[in-house]
Order: structure tokens, then C-alpha cells, then sequence
């Protein structure tokens, strides 16, 4: 609340993580809280911001008896059935329109490679759909990820949402200790979008992340950070005879 409040003003769209959808992949989970509903929308709305939900395949760990993910088979089980496609989006442009909001953020995260073409094809009819009740829509696509076709989802998007981040990233496959968006490597990124893929500039909101990981020497596994906590940790930690080096 209290950065929403110092950065309103800085704002264009507002897009929080309210929905979900379940295991099944066919059903809405609506995961606002209270203070959602009678604190941050009307204060976002005193603003005149459009409110735009994102909606993701990320199984919470307090709805599932496994830990926390996100899940491809939900996606799977959505986009590859044309009739659950079809009520899918039905139910989503109905809960837009009751709850007056301006559109929706599609961020269906590691779809298999089988859905591909599917989740492009879901894309254009919730566009068709959404367009034709005055609804934008914007989606996130993975930087790396070839089972995003942007170059076909970009006709069925008022803008993608490249998530232009993780370069390192825990785990063995992560690549180890390092940023998680160089500069060097973010404009080799942004090359491949408007030099290769050839993806229209006014059609692209760049996806910037906010957090960090805590990286132990030698370990390929880090913990998480929140910017806040980064900042902290990294005052915290510094050397007081050079400030570019950690204690």
C-alpha cells in the first residue's frame, strides 16, 4: 500500500496478481485478499488507472498438497480443448465486466512445447473476444522460452510483456552466481526481439525484475530476495574499507 501510494502518480495501467488458474486449468481461483477489494482498488481507481488482473498457472502450495509451482499441465489442459478454451474465456470476459475492470494480463508461465500452437490460438480468440467488448489485453512471455511464438502472439496482444530477466537464476541449469539481467545481456535480448524477431517497439513493455538472489560461494542454489531486502542486505554487507566489496 504505502509504495503504491508514493508511486500512483508514475503509473499507466495497474496489473496486480489476483487471479489464478486451477490445476485443472478450466476454472478461475480469485485470490484477492480484503484490502484488495476495499483499500487498493479504490484508491486506484480515485487515480483513474486502469485496472488490468494478471492471471497465471501458478499452483499455490496452500491450494495444493504440493509444493508451491508453476504448472504446465494446467495450461495444457486449458489452451488444447476447444470447448474449455471457449468457456474459459467466456467466464473471465463475464467476471472483467462485473467487476469493471479494463482488461486482462495472460502469465502463463513454461508451457510444454506441444502447446505452443495452442496457446497462440487461445490467445487469439480471448483477443477477438475481449476486443470486442472494449477489453485490452497484454501478455507475459518468457525471454528464452520457445514455446512462445511472439511473433504470432504480438497480432493478438495490445502489448507482450517480455520478462527480460533470469539470467542466473538457482539450480543446477541456472548458470551460477551472477546478475540476473546484465546490461550486455539485455541488449542481446532486446536485439533478438526488434532485429530478429522483428517484434514492433510500440507493441513491447519490457518486464524488468525487482528481486535478487542471496548467492553463497561455490553453491549453485541462492535464496530469494525482495528488492527491499537486497538493498538492506547489501549495506548490511559491505566492506567499510571498500565499498565495492561484501564482507
Amino acid at each position: 500500500r504505502a509504495s503504491l501510494e508514493r508511486n500512483i502518480g508514475s503509473l499507466t495501467h495497474f496489473i496486480p496478481e489476483w487471479l489464478h488458474i486451477n490445476e485443472d486449468g478450466g476454472k478461475i481461483i480469485d485470490s484477492r485478499i480484503p484490502e484488495d477489494r476495499d483499500d487498493i482498488t479504490p484508491l486506484v481507481r480515485s487515480h483513474g488507472l486502469p485496472i488490468i488482473p494478471l492471471i497465471n498457472n501458478f499452483i499455490d502450495s496452500t491450494l495444493h498438497e504440493h509444493q508451491g509451482h508453476w504448472s504446465s499441465q494446467a495450461v495444457h489442459n486449458l489452451v488444447s480443448v476447444p470447448a474449455t478454451r471457449a468457456k474459459f474465456i467466456q467466464d473471465l470476459k463475464a467476471m472483467l465486466l462485473r467487476e469493471k475492470w479494463q482488461g486482462v494480463n495472460i502469465d502463463f508461465e513454461q508451457p510444454a512445447p506441444e502447446d505452443k500452437d495452442n496457446l497462440t490460438q487461445f490467445m487469439r480468440e480471448l483477443y477477438m473476444e475481449f476486443h470486442s467488448a472494449g477489453l485490452l489485453v497484454c501478455q507475459d512471455t518468457a525471454i528464452d522460452d520457445p514455446n512462445f511464438d511472439r511473433q504470432a502472439l504480438v497480432k493478438y496482444n495490445d502489448f507482450l510483456i517480455p520478462m527480460v530477466y533470469d539470467e542466473h537464476s538457482p539450480g543446477e541449469d541456472g548458470g551460477g552466481a551472477g546478475s540476473i539481467a546484465s546490461m550486455k545481456w539485455t541488449e542481446e535480448q532486446l536485439h533478438q526481439l526488434f532485429e530478429v524477431e522483428k517484434i514492433p517497439p510500440q507493441k513491447i513493455v519490457l518486464g524488468i525484475g525487482n528481486y535478487a538472489y542471496d548467492w553463497q560461494d561455490g553453491d549453485v542454489n541462492a535464496d530469494p530476495l525482495s528488492f527491499q531486502s537486497a538493498i538492506l542486505q547489501a549495506k548490511e554487507s559491505q566492506d567499510p574499507k571498500e565499498a565495492n566489496i561484501a564482507k
